[in-house]
């Protein structure tokens, strides 16, 4: 890297390239792609179509963390930035080592790396655009063309739970409340759109893939949202928000040491006995600095072995990506929201986060990017950059009151 003045470094050559347009490229392709890979298109048989969806797919993300890299190269950095990108980048490869090559570190840390000239709504409107394709498993499910994967209901009437074409109902549920939630933050869109996909959020998650976590996450976005909406009651929302996500973060790192308390016991009967997981697996293998890989062990309640199947997103962090890992992600997002609650600073995208923070208990999609980009919103406080500011500040505080 050559030098730029007094305290900025870039690459010269790559200047040109430091364009947040390579960034919206990236995150939508590596959006549809990760959307194929959880889906039954990848079975097809017929003239080895599945094998060409999978090549595309992962070929997708290749050409995003190419994208990504560049952006990175080409951007200008203070020493503070530059060692920031270094470091993380080191610690997440070495993440990515230790944890048996998942690379989910690297992609959370490539994106949030590369967020110089970015500018969160973009972002929203482009997962709207991306997040239309969801349909398109469906509709081959429905047409029989892809398998519809099922599940027995959790309640005494035998029904069936749908995925319409993709590996697990959650999924489904997970994607349509994706649509949702960015259909409610984006500033431009109408209340008709709100409603539509308000309404087709809670159908998918009730009564077709009857997802309690879905229907649980639609209900407290669209409640918080509502007090969001109402300016004198702001500060209060964000301060009970950040104490739940205090909560939940503690409680959970808590429960993978010790689950012996009636109270653990009857959340966990709740939760489909995602707590006894976590302390099963951290009992058998416990949390280490840079993580470890997690692959089969045996469940004794349900007679068999198990994949590795942590739910809890501060849990799996810890469990997988080891104490570092997991304690750079929990202290990042209860420091930025506290910093935004300091500075009266009440943006779509904090209230997006801290809804996730909650989400996290039962759902690892929580720590993926593709599903929760609000962690993006870190870059500028992990960066420690005032260029990067803008990030937020196409986000008006009026959004919802301007609907």
């Amino acid at each position: 890297m050559s030098f730029k003045g007094t305290h900025t470094y870039s690459l010269h050559p790559l200047r040109s390239f430091n364009s947040p347009l390579l960034f919206y490229i990236a995150f939508s392709l590596y959006l549809c792609s990760k959307i194929f890979l959880h889906s039954y298109f990848l079975d097809i048989q017929t003239v080895h179509i599945g094998t060409i969806v999978n090549m595309l797919a992962h070929l997708g993300i290749i050409i995003t963390y190419l994208l990504l890299g560049i952006k990175i190269l080409s951007q200008n950095y203070s020493h503070k930035q530059l060692l920031f990108v270094l470091i993380g980048g080191i610690v997440s490869i070495i993440s990515w080592h230790f944890s048996g090559h998942h690379a989910e570190m690297i992609e959370l840390f490539l994106f949030i790396a590369a967020c110089e000239k970015v500018a969160l709504q973009h972002v929203t409107k482009i997962s709207i655009f991306s997040l239309q394709i969801i349909f398109l498993p469906v509709i081959f499910s429905w047409l029989k063309i892809i398998e519809d994967y099922t599940l027995p209901s959790n309640d005494k009437v035998i029904t069936l739970r749908h995925s319409y074409g993709y590996s697990h109902p959650n999924y489904l549920a997970m994607l349509v409340f994706l649509l949702f939630i960015n259909v409610l933050f984006y500033e431009k869109t109408k209340k008709r759109h709100i409603i539509i996909t308000l309404t087709l959020s809670l159908l998918t998650s009730v009564f077709i893939t009857e997802s309690s976590t879905y229907t649980i996450a639609t209900l407290l976005t669209i409640l918080s949202y509502f007090f969001y909406t109402k300016k004198a009651h702001r500060k209060k929302l964000f301060i009970i928000l950040v104490i739940l996500d205090t909560v939940t973060i503690a409680y959970s790192l808590i429960t993978v040491y010790s689950y012996s308390t009636d109270l653990s016991h009857r959340i966990n009967s709740l939760i489909n006995q995602r707590l006894a997981l976590a302390y099963h697996y951290g009992s058998n293998f416990p949390p280490l600095l840079w993580g470890r890989n997690i692959t089969r062990t045996y469940i004794p309640w349900i007679d068999t072995e198990g994949n590795f199947l942590v739910d809890n997103t501060y849990q799996h962090l810890l469990l997988r990506y080891g104490i570092l890992i997991s304690f750079i992600f929990c202290i990042s997002i209860i420091m930025y929201i506290l910093h935004k609650i300091k500075a009266s600073s009440w943006d779509i995208y904090l209230l997006g986060l801290s809804i996730f923070a909650i989400i996290a208990f039962v759902e690892r999609a929580a720590f993926l990017i593709y599903a929760n980009y609000f962690l993006i919103a870190l870059s500028p406080m992990m960066m420690s950059s005032k260029n990067m500011s803008e990030l937020t500040e196409h986000t008006s505080t009026e959004l919802a009151e301007n609907k």
